[in-house]
């Protein structure tokens, strides 16, 4: 693969991820790794326009923002799982056959979100 070739692949994969990220969409962000890596490998300085080279420095400025954002998404949704976790008093109650049944609480929703 040429630098040309490659700097175009390059791009290609750069929106793809853009836009799977900015749908949130993180399992099909993470499937283009390895031909990101395999496009960023073959792409040399050599052979580059000006433009292409500002092109792939957009974009790739566009997909740190975006990987960073999915991180924080990320973290506040574990942050709020293991807040109801805690947060959930175990209530005991009895059930049928008498023995103490304890309630699923705020987990049992997250379970099945």
């Amino acid at each position: 693969m040429s630098p040309v070739e490659a700097a175009a692949r390059l791009e290609e994969i750069l929106l793809a991820e853009n836009e799977a990220l900015a749908r949130h969409d993180a399992v099909t962000a993470t499937a283009l790794l390895d031909e990101k890596l395999a496009a960023a490998k073959a792409l040399s300085a050599t052979g580059l326009s000006m433009a292409q080279g500002e092109r792939l420095r957009a974009l790739a400025a566009e997909n740190r923002r975006l990987l960073e954002r999915a991180i924080k998404v990320q973290g506040r949704i574990v942050a709020m799982l293991a807040k109801a976790a805690q947060a959930s008093p175990a209530v005991s109650r009895y059930g049928a056959k008498g023995r103490a049944v304890v309630g699923a609480g705020a987990f049992a929703v997250a379970r099945e979100a």
